[in-house]
């Protein structure tokens, strides 16, 4: 379900996976930046750059470079300082 919202409305599928519980999170969050990503890398980046620090960032932020590097591998890469 969020991989096809994501694919049609990333933001919007974005906020609804961050009110997964903990156990479905991660995946959720994983199919939403990876699609996102794919769409609009740098909205994708905003996105996961506003989250508060923690493991959900994490998740995100790995889910990001893991796309990137997937879809766009000679695309230069910033990442949040």
């Amino acid at each position: 379900m969020a991989l096809s919202w994501a694919g049609q409305n990333p933001a919007a599928a974005a906020a609804w996976v961050l009110q997964f519980p903990e156990v479905t999170l991660q995946q959720g969050i994983r199919e939403v930046v990876n699609t996102w990503a794919n769409m609009d890398s740098g909205q994708a980046l905003d996105w996961v750059k506003a989250l508060p620090e923690g493991t959900t960032r994490d998740a995100a932020l790995k889910s990001y470079v893991e796309s990137i590097a997937y879809w766009t591998p000679t695309k230069p890469l910033k990442l949040p300082g």
